[in-house]
């Protein structure tokens, strides 16, 4: 039906942590079938969470086939880690795909918040700041290199997913859609967990949020 009314395809998939269960593995068949049909980069996939429970090398080629696929992987953070692992008793999961190793391989990682405040995530206010500081977390990805890498999770990589490099990002000719942060370095962004200060859509500021901070100096005993 996508390829009909020429439509990009976003699923849900491989959700748990049992890499034995048929239903769980089910990443590597649509990534053959996305090349199989020809719909290279039009593909993506949320969950995706019982990749981190396959053995490496068994896993290294799935990742390969992702990547020549050009299927984009979103992962739930606070969905997948919340969900999975419920019924361990010992050596919780943290229930999330492997994104460090994805992103070796080439694969193209977004990330999402998923449900909020419901019985699937019973927390969150969509967020992708906070949700961006979960996933660097619990994914281990404390560098530099690493830390810039979760901010293009949030920006450069779903808008290639959704089909948006046309219009995404600052330069002369493209939308100037712009969050603005008050931040000084890519790499602490999420880090700071820094507040929103302008919401610009089309060069045109739709939001604008000011803060106000007082320190007050203690006074000295006479």
């Amino acid at each position: 039906m996508a390829q009909k009314y020429d439509l990009s395809i976003d699923m849900h998939a491989d959700f748990g942590t049992d890499a034995s269960d048929p239903q769980n593995t089910v990443v590597e068949l649509i990534a053959e079938k996305t090349i199989e049909r020809g719909y290279e980069g039009r593909v993506s996939l949320g969950h995706v969470t019982t990749l981190g429970s396959i053995d490496p090398e068994v896993a290294e080629p799935i990742f390969e086939k992702l990547a020549k696929a050009q299927v984009t992987i979103v992962p739930l953070p606070a969905t997948d880690m919340f969900m999975n692992g419920q019924a361990e008793r010992k050596n919780k999961p943290r229930g999330m795909a492997p994104v460090k190793a994805m992103l070796e391989k080439g694969v193209n990682v977004a990330y999402s918040s998923n449900n909020i405040r419901n019985a699937f995530t019973p927390f969150g206010d969509a967020n992708l700041v906070t949700v961006g500081y979960l996933l660097q977390v619990s994914q281990q990805m404390g560098s530099a290199k690493e830390r810039s890498q979760v901010v293009e999770m949030a920006t450069t990589s779903p808008a290639k997913t959704l089909e948006l490099t046309d219009t995404h990002g600052i330069e002369v000719g493209k939308h100037a859609d712009l969050n603005i942060f008050d931040s000084h370095t890519i790499r602490d962004f999420i880090n700071d967990q820094s507040k929103l200060r302008y919401v610009m859509k089309k060069g045109e500021i739709l939001v604008k949020n000011e803060y106000y901070t007082e320190l007050n100096a203690l006074l000295e005993d006479e």
